[in-house]
């Protein structure tokens, strides 16, 4: 959220080309729980990974000043609505802490710069009413273990007999 990186940003923006982040991005301690739970518990929250850069690019204002697009893989992408929404309520209720103001709501910011991959995450589904559908790309993650590569079509398949999936 350093306006030092607003000129990369702004770079991409002009140019169209959404920034890539994959999950572990940053600082993130990938091994955070050893012993009993610990694979569950590390694999489960990458996800977060995505969910604190999102709030820290909008929150710091980086999106909202650049109109920079980004996009994270191998996150999931369920969460992204929920977290606009969190978002719009911090912005409100503790507005006199928040800076820098921003000229739209984050969630206004979510909707139109951030996108996520999605590969065995149902719920993604349910956000396509309040999310554009630009949003999602479907990814396999071939070869890794969350990978969907062979049953790949009866995955799509499955997501689109949800009455909130279309062929759009």
């Amino acid at each position: 959220n350093d306006p030092a990186w607003d000129a990369v940003f702004g770079l991409a923006a002009k140019h169209e080309i959404p920034l890539l982040f994959h999950t572990a991005v940053g600082k993130v301690n990938i091994r955070a729980m050893r012993g009993p739970g610990g694979a569950l518990f590390n694999y489960t929250r990458q996800m977060s990974d995505a969910i604190e850069a999102t709030a820290a690019l909008v929150g710091g204002g980086v999106l909202d000043r650049t109109g920079a697009k980004i996009m994270f893989l191998e996150c999931g992408a369920g969460w992204l609505l929920s977290l606009g929404e969190r978002m719009d309520e911090t912005y409100e209720m503790h507005a006199p802490s928040i800076k820098p103001k921003l000229t739209r709501k984050p969630s206004d910011i979510v909707r139109a710069q951030v996108m996520c991959s999605f590969q065995n995450d149902p719920g993604f589904v349910y956000t396509l009413k309040a999310m554009p559908d630009r949003a999602f790309v479907y990814a396999t993650d071939d070869p890794h273990a969350e990978g969907t590569f062979p049953y790949s079509r009866d995955i799509v398949d499955a997501f689109m007999a949800s009455p909130d999936a279309t062929d759009e």
